[in-house]
């Protein structure tokens, strides 16, 4: 079973890029980007005071214990992994739409966190234009159910915050109406996916085949100001 790094909230935040150390406490704080359900709708700025680092994709070791899972399960010709780069994890790879296929992921390894006193998910990347989804599972409570938020990162480096209510659950693709909210207490574990289906089962207007590329420095768990 995976353990979170650290484990404890901070109250310091090492920005990233160009950007300088922001040490919070009171009013302070650091910003982060949260877009709203709808993919038309413009991202918007929260405050977040603490993190909690979870996967640090700076190190290789926690890079290599993600696995990939890709239209191939299904017949179809999609490649995607996880891979070590130079301070971060880089998930890359074709995306194709043959035989029906049309996705790439990567999952984490088992984990068994409570998050309940977290407010989200905040992942640390720098993006390609793509709409990608950040993926959540509690088998405790739901198994087989996926809970799944999309996302749009920028193609500089910036931490993209994802709500618990952004979380939508699904199965093979389908959106499932009436399934339980997701157990913060009980997180079993990660994924990130790209796919030309959204959590909606609606066609994802960003969607190409071709060559992608998400760089992921960290995924955390965060509290809101």
């Amino acid at each position: 079973t995976y353990k979170a790094m650290g484990g404890q909230w901070v109250g310091r935040w090492l920005a990233t890029g160009m950007a300088a150390a922001a040490v919070l406490g009171g009013s302070e704080g650091f910003l982060v980007s949260h877009r709203a359900l709808s993919m038309s709708a413009e991202n918007e700025t929260l405050r977040a005071r603490a993190v909690r680092t979870l996967f640090d994709m700076r190190d290789p070791a926690v890079v290599g214990s993600w696995r990939s899972i890709n239209d191939v399960v299904m017949g179809g010709c999609s490649t995607g992994a996880l891979v070590p780069s130079e301070g971060s994890g880089i998930f890359k790879g074709i995306l194709s739409t043959r035989n029906n296929g049309g996705f790439s992921s990567i999952r984490s390894p088992q984990t068994n966190l409570d998050l309940s006193d977290a407010d989200g998910i905040l992942i640390n990347c720098k993006g390609d234009g793509r709409i990608y989804k950040l993926q959540v599972c509690s088998d405790a409570r739901a198994p087989g159910v996926k809970y799944q938020a999309e996302f749009l990162p920028s193609t500089e480096w910036n931490e993209h915050a994802v709500l618990w209510s952004d979380l939508k659950p699904s199965l093979r693709g389908v959106l499932l109406e009436g399934a339980p909210e997701i157990s913060k207490g009980e997180i079993s574990s990660f994924g990130i996916l790209t796919s030309k289906v959204t959590s909606y089962g609606e066609v994802n207007s960003k969607f190409q085949p071709g060559e992608f590329s998400l760089a992921i420095r960290s995924i955390s768990a965060f509290q809101l100001e």
